[in-house]
């Protein structure tokens, strides 16, 4: 009933390499003020601040509460969270304040139910824009793109979303529609390839921006390792992705037979790099995110990378299902987001979107809009809600019990950034 669902030790440091542009060793005791060089031009482009700081729940209240640092500058201030018991190194996002950090205003950072060490180190990221750049979204299932990126693709001018699978899969809701499980799981299929045509408009990304390749839930794995052969939908007992492909506007070559192979999805994918000639590719980090469907759109993106004559030139990684916890991002709706629990010691780049409280809003009706994040009546959940809320002060709730309407909702969005040399 209080699980968490931690699944690492909370009391060991955070194991990120940053590969900043600026960094600094700052005292939080005397608040974050930087000196940065007016002069130099770079100076006002750090678009993305991370401090690296010693958080440890305090005693009683941080086992009990979640542990917040309130960071604030002025009138403007605002929250984000760690996990209930944590210690050690944890990245806070400062980048709710990149313009105050940039003119060398004085930041201040507070915990509550954890203490704070006195020293910590800034880092200071200048990313290009990437909402000027044509961005190609890789999208395992619909509601993939939303979750990871609705707030980044809204303020893009040129954003082209392909989703991989009609996620047909788990139909149970369907059933009372049709009884035969064969027909649910086409009719969940067919819905939510609506959704990952559709829903997008919301955030200003056309119709005919967004394809919908139709391939089956939970088998991108399978195809991948016996590439010519065909697998069917587990569910929906089918062995033809048109019947999904229905609300594209646009034509594939694998159009002409249907057949679920990894060796179309491949040529699927190096079709539409070809025709959209993406300058940024988003897609699921296949080091942070558990999803095989995850992990295996993104090997299937880099193959068809590795195969076509177009060079991106940024890749941005996301993750929806966390291994190490299913809590993350921490906290309520419209938080901020930190860095997520990471342990592998890779050295990084970070980009976080920020989204203003009306773009965060939008999100969370372009996620309400999705046929598979509609609140479920489950008992145990129900319960370990209303507990939480009563008695350690947890309400996250605010637009429904589906949990992603709290974690997705948050302040910004965060991204590892790899540049394509």
């Amino acid at each position: 009933m209080w699980s968490d669902h931690i699944f690492y030790d909370p009391k060991q440091d955070y194991l990120y390499i940053l590969n900043s542009d600026f960094q600094l060793q700052v005292d939080l005791r005397e608040g974050i003020t930087l000196k940065l060089d007016t002069c130099n031009t770079s100076s006002s482009r750090f678009d993305t601040w991370i401090l690296a700081q010693k958080i440890k729940a305090t005693s009683i209240a941080g086992q009990i509460f979640d542990p917040a640092v309130t960071v604030c500058c002025g009138s403007k201030q605002h929250k984000q969270y760690f996990e209930r018991g944590g210690a050690g190194i944890r990245y806070i996002n400062l980048s709710d304040f990149a313009e105050e950090l940039n003119s060398g205003q004085l930041v201040h950072i507070t915990g509550k139910h954890c203490s704070l060490s006195g020293t910590g180190t800034i880092h200071g990221f200048c990313n290009p824009n990437f909402s000027q750049k044509r961005i190609l979204i890789i999208a395992p299932h619909a509601d993939d793109a939303e979750l990871s990126s609705f707030g980044l693709y809204s303020q893009s001018d040129d954003v082209h979303i392909v989703t991989l699978t009609a996620g047909e899969v788990e139909m149970d809701d369907f059933s009372h529609v049709y009884h035969q499980p064969e027909q649910a799981s086409v009719l969940k299929g067919r819905l939510r390839s609506m959704d990952s045509i559709a829903i997008p408009l919301l955030g200003g990304v056309p119709q005919e921006r967004c394809i919908q390749l139709g391939y089956f839930c939970k088998r991108l794995k399978d195809m991948k390792q016996q590439p010519d052969k065909e697998f069917a939908s587990l569910s929906a007992k089918i062995t033809d992705t048109r019947i999904f492909r229905e609300f594209n506007s646009q034509n594939l070559l694998s159009d002409s037979d249907g057949r679920p192979t990894w060796d179309n999805l491949i040529q699927d994918l190096v079709e539409l790099l070809g025709n959209i000639q993406p300058k940024v590719i988003v897609m699921p980090n296949p080091d942070m995110d558990a999803h095989d469907d995850h992990i295996y759109s993104t090997i299937a993106m880099k193959e068809a990378i590795a195969k076509s004559s177009i060079e991106p030139q940024y890749e941005l990684f996301y993750a929806n299902h966390y291994h190490t916890t299913d809590m993350f991002p921490f906290g309520p709706a419209h938080s901020a987001a930190s860095l997520p629990p990471d342990f592998s010691g890779h050295s990084v780049r970070v980009y976080s979107c920020q989204s203003d409280i009306d773009l965060q809003k939008r999100k969370v009706f372009s996620l309400r809009m999705m046929h598979d994040l509609k609140d479920k009546w489950v008992l145990k959940k129900q319960l370990r809600s209303l507990l939480q809320g009563l008695l350690i002060r947890r309400r996250f709730w605010r637009y429904g019990s589906e949990p992603y309407l709290h974690k997705a909702v948050k302040q910004n969005e965060v991204f590892i950034v790899s540049e394509i040399k």
